[in-house]
């Protein structure tokens, strides 16, 4: 079964992002979520919906960190292939928490938002089912705002997956989907690339390294 992958790559990272699992193979994520007896699964393609992100005073090194995960994922997964929305930063007037959980007046914040990564995955999903490149496709994500897409690629006669993260419970869909499967930590476990890519200089970010050692996760 010819079978492509769409990762909302922020929806994945802030499932992770308090957890020691950040160094991960998503093509081997998916794979072993999908994997049942008797079908083969080609993956054809490994599509990451993301934005680049900067360095900031509290962490200088996020930027760095950043590329050397996607020149990882592009380095061992020849189906991979990245797609950039972009952050817009604008000054917002919200209103201030109280010591009760009450509100308080307006304050000026700064509010980032990442535009464009739902809608090139949504884009890349619907125009892939009309190109016939897949016969499966599964969607890494919890956005509820992708089941227009969903139901579109089923009308074009493909099966799609939905691949939730484990703090997720989404009705809509798995209502929209022909099936959805949760990600539990040990999935992360057991895709976690090796720390050093062979045949190449790349190896996971120190403290991603560090936070694996901390947790019990591995050693070296």
């Amino acid at each position: 079964m010819r079978t492509a992958v769409y990762i909302d790559g922020f929806n994945l990272y802030y499932w992770l992002k308090p957890t020691p699992y950040r160094w991960v193979d998503l093509k081997l994520l998916a794979a072993n979520a999908i994997r049942a007896p008797g079908l083969v699964h080609e993956i054809v393609a490994v599509k990451y919906f993301t934005a680049r992100v900067s360095d900031t005073q509290h962490d200088p090194g996020k930027a760095s960190r950043q590329d050397i995960y996607l020149r990882a994922l592009a380095a061992t997964i020849p189906e991979f292939r990245p797609f950039f929305g972009e952050f817009r930063r604008k000054p917002k007037s919200m209103p201030r928490v109280t010591a009760g959980g009450g509100s308080g007046g307006l304050v000026q914040v700064w509010a980032t938002e990442e535009k464009g990564s739902d809608v090139n995955l949504a884009v890349e999903l619907v125009n892939d089912a009309w190109l016939n490149t897949y016969d499966l496709a599964v969607v890494v994500s919890n956005d509820s705002d992708l089941v227009r897409a969903l139901d579109v690629v089923k009308k074009r006669r493909k099966r799609v997956g939905v691949l939730v993260r484990g703090d997720a419970r989404v009705v809509s869909l798995r209502k929209a989907s022909h099936f959805q499967k949760t990600l539990s930590e040990g999935c992360l476990r057991d895709a976690l690339f090796p720390r050093n890519i062979p045949g190449t200089p790349i190896r996971i970010p120190m403290d991603w390294a560090q936070r694996e050692t901390r947790s019990g996760i591995r050693r070296n």
